[in-house]
């Protein structure tokens, strides 16, 4: 069997006027979570991450600290749902990140006020709202399992992917393999940390559970490295 691990980004710029950039703290996750797979003796046979910027800088940053020479590849079928799928739709005022960024910086509790909004935004999204015109969550989770079973059909046995991704990924696959409806999705989103570990066991096109949002490597370093945004 083979195991596939999913790993969230590390912390970007949730305030900023480029949300898909890691921040210092980020790019400091994303090089312990590869020192972490170096002292387990986990070498990945593969590594893919989605297009954004946010997840492939966190495979490279884990990729520099392990001084893992596999190459990085990209599957833009790993990126994270779109902002103008599911938060534009609910709230026409925020037709970027950008405009969301600028409101929700010069509120008393910014990171508060940004959680508030998600979860209305992300539940309308899961009910099918009605001003949605593009990606459903339903296809959005289909094309996020579709991807990793292509990963999972590469794999050996004894072989291992670290597959780069985000929350809504990692949320969906998981909500796919425990089967769960559509109503739990939100409860298994919210606590995926940045920079975490998700595990899969694969046998050939097969999947299945093992893990899920693992931060024990960054929890030995402090609070303050723990972080979901």
């Amino acid at each position: 069997m083979g195991r596939i691990f999913l790993v969230r980004h590390g912390q970007a710029s949730l305030l900023g006027g480029d949300y898909d950039q890691l921040s210092e703290l980020g790019m400091a996750q994303a090089g312990e979570t590869g020192l972490a797979f170096l002292r387990r003796g986990i070498l990945p046979d593969i590594i893919v991450s989605g297009s954004l910027k946010r997840q492939s800088e966190t495979a490279r940053c884990a990729a520099a600290a392990a001084q893992w020479t596999t190459p990085l590849e990209q599957d833009d079928h790993f990126d994270e749902y779109r902002h103008e799928d599911m938060f534009a739709p609910v709230f026409p005022e925020f037709q970027d990140h950008a405009a969301l960024a600028q409101y929700v910086s010069k509120q008393e509790r910014p990171r508060r006020e940004f959680q508030r909004l998600f979860e209305q935004a992300f539940e309308a999204w899961l009910a099918g709202h009605e001003r949605v015109q593009g990606r459903r969550w339903e296809d959005f989770r289909v094309r996020a399992l579709e991807a990793t079973v292509r990963v999972a059909e590469r794999l050996y046995t004894g072989q291992s992917a670290m597959v780069v991704t985000s929350g809504g990924v990692i949320a969906a696959i998981t909500q796919a393999l425990l089967d769960l409806p559509d109503e739990h999705v939100l409860r298994l989103h919210n606590p995926i940390y940045n920079a975490s570990v998700t595990r899969l066991v694969s046998k050939r096109e097969k999947l299945f559970f093992s893990g899920f949002n693992d931060v024990a490597h960054l929890e030995v370093l402090g609070r303050d490295w723990v972080t979901y945004r």
